[in-house]
């Protein structure tokens, strides 16, 4: 998977997980950067590297299997599309843009909640 791809799951995974479960994924803030959303201690793990097969400091073992099932849609369903498909996507839309005009470049849980509440889940929630 590349780089980018992986970014841009991250940042639909968490959006979808704050309406599901109304909880974060993660803790880590996201970023609007150029190229879309970044997870930025995500991006040290892997700089300078295109491609990731494995990250060193991941394990499937701290998943637990409701998480598993719901990242396994995200992926079912963000996984079709490239890096840069993905990152077409988040552009035009608002926590995005929002991030990106904002002085600090965070995209905040407050606007993936407000934006993902708003419309249609592309894959069943339950």
């Amino acid at each position: 998977m590349t780089t980018m791809k992986l970014q841009k799951l991250m940042y639909y995974a968490q959006a979808w997980c704050l309406i599901a479960y109304k909880k974060p994924l993660f803790p880590e803030q996201i970023q609007a950067w150029e190229y879309g959303p970044v997870v930025y201690v995500l991006f040290q793990e892997h700089r300078g590297r295109f491609v990731i097969d494995k990250l060193s400091n991941g394990s499937a073992d701290r998943v637990d299997s409701i998480s598993t099932q719901f990242l396994d849609k995200i992926l079912d369903y963000y996984g079709k599309f490239s890096g840069q498909d993905l990152s077409i996507m988040t552009h035009k839309e608002t926590p995005w843009i929002q991030g990106n005009a904002s002085e600090d470049g965070i995209i905040t849980k407050e606007s993936l909640i407000a934006f993902f509440s708003a419309i249609q889940p592309p894959f069943s929630m339950g």
